[in-house]
């Protein structure tokens, strides 16, 4: 099972997963003209310094904060202590993931549902929070990485 699996290479590959759904909706937004996502505008770094904080802070702080209360408490703490079925915890974290990205626009919060159920199975199925604070963390790296010169 993917207990057995090294810990990296299930961050290897759910990160790269994920950064794959992430391309995709991007091109997706592309074809259907919608306006960049202002909040991702606002944080992109433009000196080096904002750069060592994003990735030294920021980030770091999105992807322990959301994944936390999104997959530790939603999905990992109401699996322990409700009779709630594990796709109804991984759906429900994920669409109150989703709503939490409003700030980047109707895709955007479609994005972050797709990635919040994607993150949310890899939570229930191995348990580890580390694992999806490390997906999500690439994830936004490479977000920012990917879109730093527009």
């Amino acid at each position: 099972g993917l207990g057995a699996m090294s810990p990296w290479y299930l961050l290897l590959v759910v990160g790269l997963s994920l950064i794959v759904l992430n391309e995709l909706a991007d091109h997706l937004a592309s074809a259907l003209d919608t306006p960049d996502n202002p909040l991702r505008e606002l944080m992109t770094p433009r000196t080096r310094s904002e750069w060592v904080l994003l990735v030294g802070v920021v980030l770091p702080a999105i992807a322990v904060t959301e994944e936390l209360l999104f997959r530790g408490v939603l999905i990992g703490a109401f699996r322990v202590g409700t009779p709630v079925p594990g796709v109804g915890l991984i759906v429900g974290s994920a669409l109150l993931f989703g709503g939490a990205h409003t700030a980047q626009g109707w895709l955007g919060v479609g994005i972050a549902t797709l990635l919040g159920v994607a993150l949310g199975a890899v939570f229930y199925l191995t348990g580890s929070l580390w694992l999806v604070i490390g997906a999500h963390f690439v994830v936004d790296l490479v977000e920012f990485l990917r879109h730093a010169g527009d």
